[in-house]
């Protein structure tokens, strides 16, 4: 227990100070093991001085502290700051951020009160009233200049830390809750993964650390998540309706969504569930394909391996003939029973009598696969080449030039869109 007055303990100068005289108030971070400081200590001696406020309340250096009175030292040097009670403060936070066995979520909850201090003591850095004072000043209106760093410049130079990391940790101090953080922590969660966690809008990011907390992998978590969102987005499209477009075609395309049961495996493991709704073989058939098409057409039917009988079968019940199957030849394939599906199919089937507009192309072409279900733009090109207008992709995903379009999805792909001639 300190004997000094307040009086007496306004007094104090940097130097030499009893340590009976320093005043420690409630500690952000507990004392921890100080056995390598106290051996550092005795060998080296006190290298950094412990800061004080001028009536002795520690600001800073509570190790250094702790170590030297377990040594039996009865004085301390110190360096006296006429710091306000929020600067003491934002000394403490700086001198503890830098320590390498902080959690790294703790960190960023002392960031967080790092930020909430600097823009109370410099409120003209706050990122809106930085923007107005720089636009007012653009302008030409009398506005003072800002001479406080911004909050992520001044605590990148305090603590060392790169601005773009200081921006995340108040990102994930900001999105989790004091009892998610304590879950984290207890999970071992890494400071990447909690940065891609604290992206995620609620409730999706409670449901992950619930998932954490059950013994989940933090993948198998995010994977339960994004099923979630795929099924909810796969009851959107079945609920949108959309009708068949007016007028007769030359020339159809048709990706049936076939009747797929997921499965997974390891060559798109990222890839958790399928994105649209499929269809039965009684929907399928149900399809008025027939309705689109013209008395002379060419139809493009896209099949696997496994529903190549139910496209025989549909191109016959739409009014097709078959006449010849069409190969793409893919970069990558799986291997779910015995031989490697290396393959995807078009069935080329004709009704009436319409001429290729080219003869003599082969039947195999090969591209890269892409997302699940998408189709090359090869194989548009080679349509193009020999299928007459007008003509139409069913069941499209993506804007192709000289088609029009039916779907639910027609513009999945519209931002990487490549337009061909």
């Amino acid at each position: 227990m300190n004997t000094l007055t307040k009086l007496e303990r306004q007094s104090f100068q940097s130097g030499k100070v009893p340590l009976s005289a320093i005043v420690v108030g409630d500690r952000k971070r507990s004392l921890g093991d100080i056995t390598s400081l106290v051996n550092s200590i005795k060998e080296l001696g006190l290298i950094n001085p412990i800061s004080i406020l001028p009536d002795g309340t520690l600001v800073a250096g509570y190790h250094r502290l702790e170590a030297c009175k377990s040594i039996g030292w009865q004085e301390i040097d110190v360096i006296v700051v006429p710091l306000d009670e929020l600067h003491a403060e934002l000394a403490e936070i700086d001198e503890n951020l830098v320590r390498n066995e902080l959690h790294f979520l703790d960190r960023d909850d002392w960031m967080k009160r790092r930020k909430e201090i600097y823009e109370t003591l410099y409120p003209e850095t706050k990122k809106g009233t930085a923007q107005a004072l720089s636009m007012n000043k653009s302008l030409g209106n009398n506005v003072n200049e800002i001479i406080s760093p911004t909050f992520t410049e001044d605590a990148s130079t305090k603590t060392g830390q790169s601005k773009r990391n200081v921006e995340l940790s108040i990102q994930r101090a900001k999105a989790f809750t004091p009892e998610q953080r304590e879950i984290l922590k207890q999970v071992d969660i890494s400071q990447t993964k909690a940065t891609e966690l604290a992206r995620l809008e609620e409730p999706k990011r409670e449901l992950v650390i619930q998932s954490l907390a059950s013994g989940k992998s933090f993948e198998d978590a995010q994977r339960e998540i994004r099923r979630e969102q795929a099924r909810e987005h796969i009851e959107q499209l079945k609920n949108q309706g959309v009708e068949l477009p007016p007028g007769k075609y030359s020339c159809i395309v048709i990706d049936p969504p076939w009747p797929v049961k997921w499965i997974d495996r390891s060559v798109r493991p990222n890839q958790i569930a399928l994105d649209y709704p499929t269809m039965t073989e009684q929907e399928l058939k149900d399809f008025d394909l027939s309705a689109l098409a013209s008395d002379n057409c060419h139809l493009y039917l896209w099949t696997t391996q496994k529903y190549l009988p139910m496209a025989l079968m549909l191109a016959e019940h739409w009014g097709f003939k078959y006449q010849c199957q069409m190969t793409w030849v893919k970069n990558i394939g799986f291997t779910p029973f015995s031989w490697m599906y290396s393959t995807e199919h078009i069935l080329f089937c004709t009704k009436g009598n319409l001429p290729l507009l080219k003869l003599g192309k082969r039947l195999d072409f090969k591209a890269d696969v892409r997302e699940h279900s998408r189709k090359p733009d090869e194989f548009y090109d080679l349509v193009r080449e020999v299928s007459p207008g007008p003509r139409i992709d069913i069941f499209s995903r993506e804007q192709r030039e000289g088609f029009s379009q039916y779907g639910n999805e027609v513009e999945k792909y519209a931002s990487d869109l490549k337009m061909t001639s």
